[in-house]
């Protein structure tokens, strides 16, 4: 940040977010950024450290997750998670988009997550990177059940 060299580290706070918040947390930045951009533009001091902070924290995602817009999902999936045994990442046929478009469907337990941001070019990229993050956040007991991705 910009006024780093002025401080002793007395000014600094340390906060944990679990690994499922993250996506909402850098949604709050984001719009936190946007709204003090269009009260004092770029040049502003606050709107400079909440992209700063904003880009820590995507640092911190996937990016398939940190470029979607569905971060309220997450902790909704662990919760699901922490009362199932099983989840998997499925690509599937959308019916409601035509011939040739694929969906990337997230299911945990019986209850399921369409996965919006897939396309049929790389659908399965998606999925394996849902994959992956979907192995760091679950919890003990509630195993992957392994799907053949096909497109």
């Amino acid at each position: 940040m910009d006024d780093d060299r002025a401080s002793n580290g007395a000014d600094r706070v340390t906060l944990e977010f679990r690994r499922e918040d993250l996506a909402m947390v850098l949604s709050a930045l984001r719009v936190g950024a946007a709204t003090e951009m269009m009260t004092t533009g770029e040049r502003g001091l606050a709107y400079r450290r909440m992209r700063a902070y904003a880009d820590q924290v995507k640092a911190l995602l996937p990016q398939v997750v940190a470029d979607s817009h569905q971060e309220h999902i997450w902790p909704e999936i662990r919760l699901h998670m922490v009362k199932s045994i099983s989840w998997a990442v499925e690509v599937r046929d959308d019916r409601s988009y035509g011939f040739g478009r694929k969906v990337v469907v997230i299911v945990v337990g019986d209850a399921e997550w369409g996965w919006r941001d897939s396309v049929r070019e790389n659908a399965l990229e998606v999925a394996e990177a849902l994959r992956i993050y979907l192995r760091e956040i679950a919890p003990l007991g509630c195993e992957e059940r392994l799907v053949p991705l096909t497109a």
